[in-house]
């Protein structure tokens, strides 16, 4: 099959794509389990999940501690304002005591989907229900701290700036906690990145509100292989048949439990996938057994924690 010109530019885009959509890679979790009950609930939204490198690698701290109930608004919702199921989401309040809103600022605001979140889930319920919980407000922002100051370009603080989650916690009769923002991400290496897990790992232990990582949870992240491979725009003969087969493999891997995250490069040539509970061994060839391996430019391997 030859491809034109036009097709050519967008091959490795149209793999990407299709197989983030197979793999679900920006999922929900559920880390509560018999002798450890869900106390802390993490509503976590972020506009463009494909863009995402800081708040990834918070849903990775999340996902790994016991007691915890991730919920991501646009791998359940897409960005559908409308279709929030307000009954689920109501329901996962259930015997929680502190509820941690995740997000990155946005045009100096919450989230389009946080939002309209609040506008469904909140409505003529949220007093009678969320009274004495616990709130807790994360977020990131790519202004530094000079910029959310009085005397910066902003003049507004980052705690002016979410006032209206402060509001929301007292009108409904919740504790408002201290929050935590981390500032400046956009230049954030991985060391940095690294102090932020930290920072919300501690956060989220303090006072009870979550548990650390079991020993075999503990043992599981440290056994997670992160493979970037890059795939440049090129004539692939038969390239639908082997899209959809690459899609198949991918999703088999989800089921499996193999395949953890599968997210976009920032470049746009080729994805990131973390391989949880194998060996870089054991990675590499379940990367060669990809059908669209041969065509594969570059495939690098490291551990994930070393990466975040």
């Amino acid at each position: 099959m030859t491809l034109n010109t036009v097709s050519l530019r967008f091959l490795a885009w149209v793999w990407v794509l299709a197989l983030l959509a197979s793999a679900n890679a920006y999922s929900q979790t559920d880390t509560a389990s018999e002798g450890h009950p869900a106390r802390t609930l993490v509503i976590a939204s972020h506009p463009y999940p494909e863009r995402s490198v800081v708040n990834k690698a918070l849903q990775q701290v999340v996902q790994n501690m016991d007691g915890v109930v991730y919920r991501n608004l646009e791998s359940l919702y897409g960005n559908d304002v409308k279709a929030i199921d307000v009954e689920a989401e109501r329901k996962a309040y259930e015997d929680v005591d502190t509820v941690v809103y995740m997000f990155p600022v946005h045009w100096f605001n919450m989230t389009p989907m946080l939002k309209a979140y609040f506008n469904e889930v909140w409505f003529r319920w949220a007093p009678q229900a969320l009274k004495g919980k616990k709130m807790l407000v994360v977020v990131t922002a790519a202004g530094s701290d000079s910029f959310y100051s009085r005397t910066g370009e902003l003049g507004i603080t980052i705690d002016e700036i979410l006032a209206p989650m402060r509001a929301c916690a007292r009108f409904v009769g919740m504790s408002y906690l201290e929050p935590l923002a981390f500032l400046d991400v956009a230049g954030a290496d991985a060391a940095k990145i690294q102090s932020y897990q930290k920072q919300l790992q501690d956060r989220l232990k303090e006072g009870g509100l979550a548990k650390p990582a079991s020993p075999a949870k503990a043992d599981a992240a440290a056994n997670r292989v992160l493979v970037s491979i890059v795939l440049l725009p090129k004539d692939i003969p038969h390239f639908a048949e082997l899209l959809a087969k690459e899609k198949a493999t991918a999703a088999g891997w989800k089921d499996r439990g193999i395949l953890e995250h599968l997210l976009s490069r920032e470049d746009g040539h080729g994805v990131m996938l973390v391989l949880k509970d194998v060996s870089r061994a054991q990675a590499e060839v379940l990367v060669k057994s990809l059908p669209l391996s041969r065509y594969f430019d570059k495939v690098e391997y490291s551990p994930y924690l070393q990466q975040y």
